[in-house]
């Protein structure tokens, strides 16, 4: 079988747009980032813990207790733990996510609210001006899900991930905004960027506003021929303070000076917002 992504089917889009953003979180050492479109939101990742629902709490209404559109970019911890609390605490209702072999029970949870919802899809109209567009998984052939017999092996991991760097499994996201756009790449690395770059996905987009950049900004992600490719206008590392993973990675924020890329880093910035 083969699909996009999961996503769940699209109950509303409902009143007038009053505050058009974009919040890229400042989260610890994880990835979390808020779109606001009028009053349709979209929570991409959720970040290591619970914190996501009180960065939530500050940018959206009290009375607003329902995430319109849910993306998982791919199930590691720091991308996945803090959305198994916003499930708790908000309805959701749509979910996109890369169905890959990963066994964890935040993932299971995860999944486990979404079943029974997906449909393929390679973009989302969210109004006249935002389309949201998955720009991989290109094609994705489905191996299962935690809970699929397919995915079990022996031995203590359980279960394979679709590819043997599961960060090369994550689904990448392009808002565009009245012919503007910004880019959304999770935890993909060199791999991912050069996979994309061949599929001719990127051929139409030859300047970013912002790239919500791979891998925190890690030594593996943002090569050269990438952002030759996109332009950002600016980049952000979405980066814990003294984490142990050396992040961001000197050689990617000096690419990055080096062709005038402005950057954050969340730990110093706080949390980025971002007026559409």
């Amino acid at each position: 079988m083969a699909f996009t992504v999961i996503v769940a089917v699209l109950m509303r889009i409902s009143g007038p747009a009053h505050h058009d953003r974009i919040i890229y979180f400042d989260i610890g050492q994880g990835d979390s980032a808020l779109i606001q479109i009028g009053d349709f939101d979209i929570l991409i990742d959720g970040g290591p813990t619970d914190e996501v629902v009180y960065k939530l709490g500050k940018y959206m209404p009290f009375v607003d207790r329902t995430i319109e559109l849910m993306i998982l970019t791919h199930p590691h911890a720091d991308h996945i733990s803090g959305l198994v609390d916003v499930q708790e605490r908000y309805e959701v209702d749509v979910y996109v996510y890369n169905p890959v072999c990963y066994r964890t029970d935040g993932y299971t949870e995860f999944v486990e609210a979404a079943a029974g919802k997906g449909i393929a899809v390679d973009k989302i109209e969210i109004n006249e001006d935002a389309t949201l567009y998955i720009l991989y998984p290109i094609s994705f052939t489905r191996v299962g899900n935690p809970d699929d017999e397919i995915c079990h092996r022996r031995g203590k991991e359980g279960w394979l991930p679709a590819k043997k760097n599961i960060n090369n499994d994550s689904v990448v996201v392009l808002l565009t905004y009245d012919g503007e756009n910004y880019l959304f790449m999770g935890d993909a690395e060199k791999e991912l960027e050069s996979e994309l770059l061949a599929s001719g996905v990127l051929d139409d987009i030859t300047r970013v506003n912002v790239l919500k950049a791979g891998h925190h900004c890690s030594n593996t992600s943002s090569t050269e021929r990438f952002l030759d490719q996109v332009h950002p206008d600016m980049a952000v590392c979405s980066v814990g303070e003294n984490n142990d993973y050396g992040h961001p990675g000197k050689k990617t924020v000096d690419l990055f000076a080096r062709k005038g890329i402005p950057y954050a880093i969340t730990w110093q910035t706080g949390d980025v917002v971002v007026e559409l």
